[in-house]
C-alpha cells in the first residue's frame, strides 16, 4: 500500500509515522524514554520503588529450570524468587524447559546474561511490555543464538507500547537476533526497538517487518543521541501495511552495519550519519536535515534526499 503522509515535503518519500517517528514528522518534542521504567525514573535515575507490582522484591536472579509459566514478571519463575527489575539487576538464563519468555509489564535491568550451554531462548516484549537494558546490555556466552521480539500491539493505536530499549552504554551483544513485528490490524501499532545515549547494536541481527494489513503500522528500529548500529546486520521489509523503518536521529551513526533495505524505509535525520556502513537499498533511503552519508557504500535503486 502507499505510505503517503501530508506532513513531509511534496515529492519526498514518506514513511508511516509511529510513536518514535511521529515527533520528527511533526517537528515536535517527545520524551525518548518513559518517565518511569521498572520503578526507576529513567530520565533522572531516581529509584522510586524496587518492588514488583505483586509486592515481590526485585533483584538479580536466574531463570528456573522448570518455571511455572513463561512470564518474566512472575517471581516464582526465578531463583531466588525475585523478578529482575532494577538498574543494577542482572537476569541470568541457563538451561530451562520453558524457553519462550514474555515481558508482560515494564522491566529494567542492567544486563541479561546467557550462561555457557544455556538453552536457546526467545524473549518477547508483549504489549504493554517494555524491556529496558540500561547497563551492560546482553552478554551471550551460550554458543547458540538468542532471540528477542518487539511484538505488535493489537490493543494499541497511534504508537507501539511493546518495545525493547537500550540506553546508557548497553549493547545488543553478539549471537543475538532481534525482530520488530509490524502490526496485524488497521492503525494498530508495530513493535519498536530503540537505542539511546551511547548504546550499541553490537553485532546483533535485526529483522524489521512492515504492517501486515492495510494501514497497519510498521515495526521500527531507531537510534538516538550518540548510539550506534555498530556491526549489526539489518533487514528492512516492505508489506501490505506501512513499510518497515530503520531510523537514525541526533548524532547517531550506522557505524559498520550491513543494511539490506528490501522495500522499506531507511532514514537519516539531523546530525546522524551512515558511517562506514554497507547499504543495499531497494526501498527508500533518505538523508535530511543535514544528515551525512559518511563513507558508506550505498547500492541503491530508489534514493530520496532532503536537506
Amino acid at each position: 500500500m502507499g505510505s503517503e503522509r501530508d506532513d513531509l515535503p511534496p515529492g519526498l518519500p514518506q514513511l508511516g509515522c509511529n510513536r518514535f517517528v511521529a515527533f520528527k514528522c511533526a517537528h515536535a518534542h517527545v520524551d525518548r524514554l518513559d518517565a518511569s521504567v521498572g520503578g526507576v525514573d529513567a530520565r533522572h535515575g531516581r529509584i522510586v520503588d524496587v518492588r514488583h507490582p505483586d509486592g515481590t522484591l526485585a533483584g538479580s536472579a536466574t531463570w528456573n529450570l522448570s518455571p511455572t509459566t513463561g512470564d518474566w514478571n512472575t517471581a516464582s519463575n526465578w531463583q531466588p524468587a525475585s523478578v529482575p527489575n532494577g538498574p543494577t539487576d542482572i537476569a541470568t538464563f541457563a538451561t530451562s524447559n520453558k524457553v519462550a519468555v514474555s515481558v508482560s509489564a515494564k522491566i529494567e535491568v542492567n544486563e541479561i546474561v546467557f550462561n555457557p550451554g544455556a538453552s536457546a531462548y526467545t524473549i518477547t516484549s508483549s504489549s504493554p511490555g517494555l524491556l529496558t537494558l540500561s547497563g551492560r546490555g546482553i552478554t551471550n556466552n551460550s554458543g547458540v543464538t538468542q532471540g528477542f521480539i518487539a511484538q505488535d500491539c493489537s490493543a494499541c493505536t497511534g504508537g507501539a507500547l511493546a518495545r525493547l530499549t537500550f540506553t546508557n552504554a548497553a549493547t545488543g551483544g553478539s549471537g543475538t537476533a532481534f525482530t520488530a513485528l509490524g502490526a496485524a490490524g488497521e492503525y494498530e501499532a508495530g513493535g519498536e526497538i530503540s537505542f539511546a545515549a551511547d548504546s550499541s547494536a553490537g553485532s546483533a541481527s535485526f529483522e524489521i517487518f512492515a504492517g501486515r494489513y492495510d494501514r497497519a503500522y510498521e515495526g521500527e528500529v531507531a537510534f538516538f543521541d550518540n548510539s550506534t548500529a555498530d556491526h549489526g546486520t539489518f533487514l528492512v521489509h516492505s508489506g501490505p501495511g506501512y513499510e518497515g523503518a530503520l531510523n537514525f536521529f541526533d548524532n547517531s551513526t550506522a557505524g559498520d552495519a550491513i543494511v539490506t533495505n528490501a522495500g522499506g524505509f531507511v532514514y537519516f535525520w539531523e546530525a546522524s550519519d551512515a558511517g562506514n556502513s554497507v547499504i543495499a537499498n531497494d526501498g527508500y533511503l533518505v538523508l535530511r536535515d543535514g544528515a551525512s552519508a559518511g563513507t558508506a557504500i550505498i547500492d541503491s535503486n530508489t534514493v530520496g534526499s532532503a536537506s
